[in-house]
C-alpha cells in the first residue's frame, strides 16, 4: 500500500514514540510546543500511518496557529523557490545559524536582492571577520551554492557536526545539522534520502 509520499507504508508507530526516537538523536520540540501544535496540521492517524517522514517535515516548519512559532530548531524546512526581496537570504542565514547552534555564531546579517539588476548578495560577521558573498542569480530560487558555503564555514569551526540535506521531493527539502552517528540513526527512521 502506498503512503502520502509515494512510498510503501511503514508499520504504525505512535506519535509519542516517534517524538521520543527523534529526541534521542537530537531532534526535539521547541519549548512551549506540544503534540497539540502538530495536530493542528494533520491528524494523529496521518502521523502514525506515515511514521517519521511526516513528523520530520512538520518539525521543520512553523505552527499553524494565531501566533506561529518554529516547531523545532533542529530541523529546517525549505522551499527553494523563496527569493523575492531583501531579507530572504538573511532568513536563510539565520536558519543555518540556528541549526548549527553555538558552532556558527554569525551576526550583523544583511542581504540585498535586486530583480531588475539580477544581483544578490549576503554579508555577515563571524568571529570578528566580515564576509560578503556575491550570490549566483537564480531568479526566485536560492543560489544552491550558498548551502555549500555555510558547510565550509561550519567545517572551519568544527568537524563534529555538519549540515545534511534531506530530499523531500520537488523543490522542497529539509536540513539538519548533526554528527555522523546521529545521521545514521535518522536514516534508519525515515525513507527520504539524506546527503
Amino acid at each position: 500500500m502506498m503512503g502520502l509520499f509515494g512510498k510503501k507504508q511503514k508499520e504504525k508507530v505512535t506519535l509519542e514514540k516517534q517524538l521520543e526516537e527523534f529526541s534521542a538523536i537530537g531532534i526535539r520540540l521547541n519549548p512551549g510546543i506540544t503534540i497539540n501544535h502538530l495536530l493542528l496540521s494533520y491528524s494523529r492517524e496521518k502521523y502514525e500511518s506515515e511514521p517519521y517522514d511526516l513528523l520530520l517535515i512538520m518539525m521543520g516548519v512553523e505552527t499553524e496557529d494565531d501566533d506561529p512559532k518554529r516547531i523545532s530548531d533542529n530541523v529546517w524546512g525549505l522551499d527553494t523557490e523563496c527569493i523575492n526581496e531583501d531579507g530572504d537570504y538573511v532568513n536563510i542565514a539565520q536558519n543555518m545559524t540556528k541549526l548549527a547552534g553555538s558552532c556558527l555564531p554569525i551576526e550583523e546579517i544583511q542581504d540585498h536582492v535586486d530583480f531588475d539588476s539580477e544581483v544578490a548578495w549576503l554579508s555577515f560577521k563571524l568571529d570578528g571577520i566580515k564576509y560578503k558573498w556575491d550570490l549566483e542569480w537564480c531568479g526566485d530560487y536560492i543560489d544552491p551554492n550558498i548551502l555549500e558555503k555555510f558547510e565550509k564555514l561550519l567545517t572551519k569551526k568544527t568537524t563534529a557536526i555538519k549540515f545534511h540535506h534531506i530530499e523531500l521531493g520537488g523543490q522542497s527539502c529539509s536540513f539538519v545539522c548533526m554528527s555522523n552517528d546521529q545521521v545514521k540513526a535518522l536514516k534508519k527512521l525515515i525513507s527520504f534520502k539524506i546527503t
